[in-house]
């Protein structure tokens, strides 16, 4: 019996249906599409300290930033563009020492500098350390904004507590107690501003031995033999 041309196409449709998919992306605070621009964290209750926790904060941001295929920018004054911008009194000699601070407009025109397409603003309240326990707890409010107007994207606030290990050099615990608060406060952090990402994660790379984009084959050609003994029918 001659095989019906519309079930050969039906089965060759359903591979090729099976071969495109691919996993949907949150339409709602999508992933950013270029270079994003992490300001020094403004810590209170830190006094001497507050230069460490700043630093240690932005940096657990931006490792889990480039985690979801971020460009992260730290910003420095130091950064060619702010150095060219220095030098042509674009900005005050402080705002490009300290950075922006809690001023969203001058952030957004040094992002712009820069060349990025949005950029994060850091708040660290209520900053506590107790040596004795090694223990810092704050609260952690951060905040996502187009560089291009200066509209926020998103905002997220937790609180954070992190523990130092005993064992570890009393100078170093302080730093170590924020950071282990942040590996959370990261987490949450970014996956309340960046949901898309969490999408992203979702699509692990193939296993070792196993030839990548192969997976759908087995199925596919089930599906296409059963289009295929349809027609016949």
């Amino acid at each position: 019996m001659l095989m019906n041309t519309r079930g050969i196409v039906a089965g060759v449709a359903i591979v090729a249906s099976v071969a495109i998919c691919h996993p949907a992306m949150a339409q709602n605070k999508p992933l950013p599409t270029g270079p994003v621009v992490v300001f020094p964290a403004v810590v209170d209750g830190a006094g001497e300290s507050a230069k460490t926790v700043s630093t240690t904060v932005v940096e657990s941001l931006r490792q889990r930033l480039k985690g979801i295929g971020a460009s992260v920018v730290v910003y420095s004054g130091k950064l060619p563009s702010m150095l060219r911008a220095q030098q042509e009194q674009m900005f005050t000699k402080e705002l490009i020492e300290n950075g922006p601070a809690d001023d969203r407009d001058a952030a957004k025109k040094m992002s712009i500098n820069i060349g990025a397409t949005e950029f994060v603003q850091v708040f660290v309240d209520g900053y506590k350390y107790d040596s004795g326990t090694r223990t810092a707890s704050f609260n952690l409010n951060v905040n996502r904004y187009l560089a291009s107007t200066g509209a926020p994207v998103g905002t997220v606030n937790f609180k954070q507590q992190g523990i130092a290990a005993a064992n570890t050099a009393t100078k170093l615990q302080e730093s170590e107690a924020v950071s282990r608060a942040m590996t959370v406060g990261a987490e949450q952090s970014i996956g309340g501003l960046y949901p898309a990402s969490t999408i992203v994660e979702t699509a692990k790379p193939a296993k070792a031995g196993k030839k990548k984009g192969n997976s759908w084959i087995k199925p596919a050609f089930i599906l296409a033999l059963f289009g295929l003994y349809q027609g016949t029918r």
